[in-house]
C-alpha cells in the first residue's frame, strides 16, 4: 500500500523516524509529508486562508500520489479530518493525538488542563519554554532532545494561526465529518497523553471506528510513534493488513 504521514505542530519529518526505518512496512511504500515545509512555502498565509490552503497542498499531493492510507499526528490528524472527504481513493485513516475541532469548538472538553498546552498556540517560544512544551507531551523522556530539535526548527507560523483560525470559524467541522465517514478510521492514544483528553472520543459519533475502540498505546505521551515505537507499529501493521 501507498501510505502518507503527516506530523504534528511544530515537528519534522523525523517524528515518523521509528515507522520509516520499521521492517514492519518493508512491503508498503511511505511518505511523510513535510508540514513545516509546505508552510513555510504559503504565500502571505493568514487565519482566513491557512487550512483550506494546507488542505489544497495536501490534496494536490494525494492527486500525484494516490495514497491508500494516511496516518496523522496531532495537527496532521486534523488535516486529515479537514481533507478525507476529499481524498479519493483513502481506504482508511490513522489518526492520534488529535481531539477533532467541532462547531463551535469545543477546546476545555478535548483538552486536559495543562499548563503547557497554550505553548502549541504561540508563535515565538524560547529554548526554555520549548523544553517545557516537550517534557509536557511526553511520559518517556528519553525522547525530549528529538522533539526539542523539532521544535526548535519550526518556523512558528502553525503555533500563531491554528487559534486565529479556530476563533473565526476558518475550518471545518471535524467532528461531523469524522461522524460522516464511509473509510475506517483507526484513531490511538498514548496512555499517557497529559495534552489530550481520551474521554472525548466517547462523546463523538464514529460509526466506522475500527475495532470499536481507541487503541491505548502503553507507556507513551503524546508522542506513542517515538515512545512506544513497537506497540505503536504493531498496531498499524494490523490495520494496514486490514485495509489490504
Amino acid at each position: 500500500m501507498n501510505i502518507l504521514f503527516i506530523p504534528g505542530n511544530s515537528q519534522s519529518v523525523d517524528s515518523f523516524s521509528e515507522q520509516i526505518g520499521s521492517s514492519l512496512f518493508d512491503k508498503h511504500q511511505l511518505t511523510v509529508f513535510d508540514l513545516e515545509g509546505e508552510v513555510n512555502a504559503l504565500e502571505n498565509p493568514g487565519p482566513i486562508s491557512f487550512f483550506s490552503d494546507l488542505k489544497e497542498r495536501l490534496l494536490e499531493l494525494h492527486r500525484f500520489k494516490k495514497f491508500d492510507c494516511v496516518v496523522g499526528h496531532s495537527w496532521g490528524g486534523h488535516l486529515i479530518a479537514e481533507s478525507v472527504a476529499q481524498m479519493e481513493g483513502v481506504k482508511g485513516i490513522v489518526t492520534f493525538g488529535a481531539p477533532f475541532i467541532a462547531k463551535p469548538p469545543r477546546m476545555e472538553d478535548s483538552f486536559l488542563p495543562n499548563p503547557a498546552v497554550p505553548l502549541f498556540f504561540t508563535k515565538n517560544l524560547n529554548d526554555e519554554q520549548l523544553v517545557q512544551l516537550a517534557k509536557a507531551c511526553l511520559y518517556n523522556k528519553d525522547w525530549v532532545q528529538h522533539i526539542f530539535n523539532g521544535m526548535k526548527k519550526s518556523s512558528g507560523i502553525i503555533r500563531e494561526l491554528t487559534p486565529a483560525a479556530i476563533s473565526t470559524g476558518s475550518y471545518v467541522d471535524e467532528v461531523e465529518q469524522v461522524a460522516k465517514l464511509s473509510i475506517p478510521i483507526c484513531i490511538v492514544h498514548g496512555e499517557k497523553d497529559e495534552m489530550v483528553n481520551a474521554d472525548y472520543y466517547g462523546t463523538m459519533d464514529i460509526p466506522t471506528l475500527w475495532g470499536g475502540e481507541v487503541f491505548r498505546i502503553s507507556g507513551s505521551g503524546h508522542f506513542p510513534q517515538l515512545e512506544n515505537a513497537e506497540e505503536f507499529n504493531n498496531l498499524l501493521a494490523r490495520f494496514f493488513e486490514d485495509l489490504c
